[in-house]
C-alpha cells in the first residue's frame, strides 16, 4: 500500500486493546494498524475468498468488498462447504452477502462489508475504490494476466490465491 496521503486517525481505546499484538510489531505499529482500518480490499467470492475474508477481518482491515453473486441465495449443498456460516442449517435460501457480513461482524467489529457484482466471464475484477484485490489463482493464466492489467489500470495491487489438486495458474479449470 502506498504511503498515506492524509494523516491517519487515532485509534480508539477498544481498538488499541483489540489490535495490541499488531501495534507491538515494529513493521505495523499504531500508524500501520490505523492504515489497515482505513483500507478497502475487494475479494472475489469463493473458497480462497472465504479464507481471505477471515484473515483480513481479524487483521483489522476496515472495508471488505465481496465480489460475486452476493445477492444469490445459498442452496443446502453450498451451505455445507462454507466456513463462514454461523448457522448452516438456517442459511439455505439466505443471500450470501448477508451471511458473510454477519460472520465478519463477529470476527472484526470494525469491518464494513459491501457487495459488488462479479463481472461477466472473461472480464477481470477491478474495483477502483479498493486498495487491493484478491482473486482465485486457479483461473487460467490469460484470466490472471487480464486481472493484473485491470488492477494496474486502477492503480492497486492484485493478489491471486487458491489451491487445489493439480490446480494453479494456467492449470486450473
Amino acid at each position: 500500500m502506498p504511503p498515506a496521503a492524509t494523516p491517519t486517525p487515532a485509534l480508539r481505546p477498544d481498538q488499541v486493546r483489540r489490535y495490541a499484538r499488531h501495534i507491538l510489531l515494529p513493521d505495523v505499529g499504531g500508524v500501520g494498524q490505523a492504515r489497515l482500518l482505513a483500507a478497502t480490499v475487494a475479494v472475489v467470492d469463493g473458497d480462497a475468498g472465504a479464507v481471505a475474508f477471515d484473515y483480513l477481518a481479524r487483521a483489522g482491515v476496515g472495508a471488505l468488498v465481496l465480489v460475486g453473486d452476493g445477492g444469490a441465495p445459498l442452496d443446502a449443498a453450498a451451505c455445507a462447504r462454507r466456513p463462514y456460516l454461523l448457522d448452516p442449517a438456517g442459511a439455505a435460501g439466505q443471500p450470501r452477502a448477508a451471511l458473510v457480513a454477519a460472520w465478519l461482524a463477529q470476527l472484526g467489529p470494525d469491518v464494513t462489508v459491501t457487495w459488488a457484482p462479479h463481472p461477466p466471464a472473461g472480464v477481470p475484477v477491478a474495483t477502483p475504490d479498493a486498495d487491493l484485490s484478491v482473486d482465485e489463482a486457479t483461473d487460467p493464466a490469460e484470466v490472471l494476466r487480464a486481472g493484473a492489467r485491470a488492477a494496474i489500470a486502477v492503480l492497486h495491487r492484485l493478489v491471486a490465491a487458491g489451491a487445489g489438486p493439480g490446480a494453479g495458474p494456467g492449470v486450473g479449470p
